[in-house]
């Protein structure tokens, strides 16, 4: 057997599952096909011999040109598993009807043999959870503290699940409305309907923060499957930023879930003002690829 293209209604949802639980280094619920199946309505996957390895696509058509792209709310995916043919194969695999593809990989897939036109090196911020909050709290920066004291003084409040639109109302009236956001009403229905399946399926936390009149000034939507918990999506309003809301709502979450043999998984940034937020955490850098093609 090789690499082939396999559509997604014939994809065995089981040997997917196990494939892709495989390798714990890549392994989230955002690689679950009702996932995909949520974040995009059509794709289809390459599979490496029955299941050893595989790498979801995501397709559309423009003026009737069919093209690979990745869609908003997925994280880094790429190959998962534990696949034996080098990332040449898998590239060289992609059938020749799709002429451009634009895709993102994890930071297990080599991509280095992409010539640097064709490749953008991304970041994500990842954090082990696997020690007592006091140590964790300990490898805070100190401007994150200092931010910490002001929100803890603000009398902040921490909530849990709530609704999904008023989380989503939050960044459509602040960061949504910015020109380079980039998202259409049709994206905010299809985060609508991915945080549906997710609450079905008990694989979401909701944090939010009230302010001391009950005023929902921050919040965000956590994926989980209980190893890697993958900061999503958020919103916050103007007050947030004298308050200090999003530190403290991060704070809150990293305490809860101390000691855990988890991640947590930021999600990324290229902005480097939001990487230094996340990284205030005593998170880590790690890279991962965009590769950029045309035939």
């Amino acid at each position: 057997m090789s690499i082939r293209w396999v559509k997604r209604n014939e994809i065995d949802e089981a040997k997917w599952n196990a494939c892709v639980a495989s390798r714990p280094e890549t392994a989230s619920v955002c690689a679950k096909l009702w996932y995909l199946d949520a974040c995009c309505e059509h794709w289809d996957a390459l599979v490496e011999d029955d299941y050893r390895a595989v790498m979801p696509l995501f397709r559309r058509k423009k003026f009737g040109i069919p093209y690979l792209y990745p869609p908003f709310f997925v994280a880094q995916l790429g190959v998962l598993g534990l696949p034996l043919r080098p990332m040449e194969k898998w590239l060289h695999a992609i059938p020749g009807r799709f002429l451009r593809a634009d895709l993102l990989f994890n930071a297990c897939n080599d991509l280095s043999f992409v010539p640097e036109r064709h490749r953008i090196t991304h970041h994500t911020c990842l954090l082990p959870l696997n020690r007592p909050y006091a140590d964790l709290r300990q490898a805070y920066s100190h401007n994150h503290c200092r931010n910490l004291k002001k929100a803890e003084s603000a009398g902040l409040r921490i909530l849990r699940d709530a609704d999904t639109e008023s989380v989503i109302r939050l960044f459509r009236n602040t960061r949504g409305r910015q020109q380079n956001v980039g998202y259409a009403a049709g994206d905010y229905r299809r985060l609508e309907n991915l945080i549906r399946c997710l609450r079905e399926r008990k694989a979401l936390e909701v944090w939010s923060v009230e302010t001391p009149d009950g005023q929902l000034c921050a919040a965000a939507f956590f994926p989980t499957d209980g190893h890697r918990h993958t900061f999503l999506f958020s919103g916050r309003n103007a007050e947030s930023d004298t308050n200090r809301a999003m530190f403290f709502l991060m704070d809150q979450f990293i305490q809860a879930h101390a000691g855990e043999n988890a991640l947590l998984d930021f999600n990324g940034s290229n902005n480097e003002a939001v990487a230094k937020f996340y990284l205030g955490f005593g998170a880590q850098k790690q890279a991962f690829a965009q590769v950029r093609l045309r035939w």
